[in-house]
Formats: C-alpha cells, structure tokens, sequence
C-alpha cells in the first residue's frame, strides 16, 4: 500500500525542484485558453464565452498567487501545490463539458504531466483516475443516445493516453529523485574525504626506520 507524508524532506524537494515545470506549464495552458476562448473558429454561446473568460480570470489569479508562493519560498508552497493542482483539473474538466471534448481534451495532457513529475504517485494517482473517470461520464453524457464503434475506441484511447502520461511523468519522477540522491552521496563523499577533519583522523604517518638501525638487524641476520 502507498504511503506518503507531504510534509517529509523527500516530497519537499520534489514539489521544490518540479515546481518550475508546474508554473511554466500553467502559463502555456492559461495562454493557450485566452486564445481558444477569444478566437473560436465558430460561433459561440454569450453565456458560454462569459463562463470560460470568468474562469480563466480566475485561473490566472491563482497561478500568479502561486508563482508568488513560489518565488518567496512559502513555507505553504505544499499545501498551495496540493490545492491548485485540484483546481487545474477541475476547470480543464469544467471547459471540456461547456464546450465539447474535442479541442479542450489536450489540456489534460500538460496539466497531469506537470502533476505526475511534482506529487507523490499515489496522489498522482488518486488525481488520474477522478480526472479519466469524469471525463468518460463527460463524453458519455454529451453523447446522449450512446457512442458508436468509432466514438467508443476514441474515448478508449484517450482514457489510456491520459495514464499513459502520468505513468511516464512518475517514472521521470523517480528517476530524477534517485539521481539527486545518487549526486548527493558523491558530494558527500567528496566533503568527507577533502574535509580537514579526515585527514587528522588519520592520524600521523609512522616514522620511517633508521639507517643505522636496519644495518644492524641485517648484519646479525
């Protein structure tokens, strides 16, 4: 069974070093969204364009909090993280059911990279499966009279890419934690070999034999 602590030096450092890859993919999604939802190729609903725009409003301000965070090293930057990443799926999964799974789905994509290389895996986990559950309830509801051969591979598909891409995003995720450590441990190493401390512990060479002395041992030989 998968035990984490959010608040361990482990999990600390993850979400401090995947952080960066957590805001810069925000950013692109956050602009990517203002020009999906202000530049339709067709018509759009008012209320459907006043929704999405209120929603990125406020998607904005929460990332440039966090940003924030960030940037001040907060001692909350886990709880925030933690937080957010609820936030990011669930407007990606709100946009998707105003406006139609076909261009909003690769939102998904990013967003739960971004998670997968910063969290615990089995928060990572947890997040995936409500994230593919609620988008095939999503699909499954607009479709309304049921899918076809066709509609039911393609949901199929984009289910298993959206695990496929955690998967992979943990993977990275503890291969980089194994290569911090494995770095550490060397300059570690290193410290305690160079450190002034190591060579006293030595302790003083031993003095080398006399000449005279050896003479002597040799001659009664």
């Amino acid at each position: 069974m998968w035990k984490f602590d959010k608040n361990d030096s482990e999990t600390k450092e993850n979400i401090d070093h995947g952080q960066v890859v957590v805001l810069t993919a925000r950013w692109i999604l956050i602009f990517a969204a203002w020009v999906l939802t202000l530049w339709q190729p067709e018509p759009t609903e008012a209320w459907q364009l006043r929704t999405a725009i209120v929603l990125l409003m406020g998607y904005s301000a929460v990332n440039f909090f966090l940003t924030v965070q960030w940037a001040n090293r907060s001692a909350n930057l886990a709880n925030a993280v933690y937080a957010t990443s609820v936030f990011d799926l669930g407007l990606i999964t709100v946009l998707v059911a105003v406006f139609g799974t076909s261009n909003i789905y690769v939102f998904y994509l990013p967003a739960l990279l971004a998670i997968a290389v910063t969290l615990p895996r089995p928060v990572t986990a947890l997040y995936t499966t409500v994230v593919m559950s609620a988008y095939a309830l999503i699909v499954l509801a607009r479709a309304g009279n049921g899918l076809d051969t066709s509609a039911s591979q393609e949901l199929f598909v984009r289910v298993i890419l959206l695990a496929a891409v955690t998967f992979c995003g943990s993977l990275y995720r503890d291969i980089e934690a194994d290569r911090r450590e494995g770095r550490g441990r060397i300059f570690q190493v290193f410290k305690d070999l160079t450190s002034p401390g190591s060579v006293e512990s030595a302790g003083p060479a031993a003095p080398a034999p006399e000449a005279g002395v050896e003479r002597t041992a040799t001659t009664s030989v």
